[in-house]
């Protein structure tokens, strides 16, 4: 039996529990769609694309979880130069794995513990920094609707995304969760809905660690 998501409930469209936040986000998302509509989903040119940053800025299991996505984009896109955002509790992990170029670290406030203020200050900080590495491609592996927001004030062309939290109008390729995948195998959904293909094998994330870090478990 494969396992669920453990994010959402299958029976929602949104990550939200309240009602309230869902009708909120649905009607901002049926405004923006039609306006941004025109904007989306064309095709992209994968082999012009030479800079990709995947965000992953949550939870360590997170992060983990994600490693078989970068893989595939490895695997597909071998010219690329991908760079691994994270959070600073995930660093360690992402270096571990040796699949990302950079392991760039930005602490999004909405992740502390605690949870710090300054949401738009947040995301307008992550645009710049995004803006100013000059990518040709981001994809968001979480789903948030804060980082969507600043990878499209970051201006970046191609931007791709889950559509869990709304703003899934501001993507220039808004991809569904499907209900029933492992987080594991929603990023490779994820790459799969734009157009790469890989040799599918097991989604487990694999970890490479030095020599100092084996001595050390040891």
């Amino acid at each position: 039996m494969r396992p669920e998501s453990i994010r959402v409930d299958p029976r929602r469209t949104y990550a939200f529990r309240s009602r309230f936040k869902t009708f909120l986000v649905s009607l901002l998302d049926g405004l923006g769609n039609r306006f941004f509509k025109k904007n989306r989903n064309s095709r992209i040119q994968w082999d012009k694309v030479r800079r990709i940053a995947v965000l992953r800025l949550d939870h360590l299991g997170d992060v983990l979880m994600a490693l078989p996505t970068l893989e595939a984009l490895r695997e597909t896109l071998p010219k690329a130069e991908i760079d691994f955002w994270v959070g600073p509790w995930g660093r360690e992990v992402a270096e571990m794995s040796r699949l990302a170029h950079h392991v760039p670290v930005f602490e999004a406030p909405w992740f502390s513990r605690p949870p710090k203020r300054g949401l738009l200050r947040g995301c307008m900080v992550l645009a710049r920094l995004l803006r100013e590495a000059n990518y040709d491609a981001v994809i968001d592996l979480r789903g948030d609707c804060r980082h969507i927001l600043a990878a499209w004030m970051s201006r970046i062309p191609v931007r791709i995304g889950q559509t869990l939290t709304g703003g899934g109008f501001l993507l220039s390729h808004p991809v569904h969760h499907v209900n029933g995948l492992h987080e594991t195998e929603q990023g490779l959904n994820l790459l799969a809905k734009t157009g790469l293909h890989w040799k599918r094998g097991q989604p487990w994330p694999v970890l490479k660690p030095s020599p100092e870090n084996a001595g050390e478990a040891q």
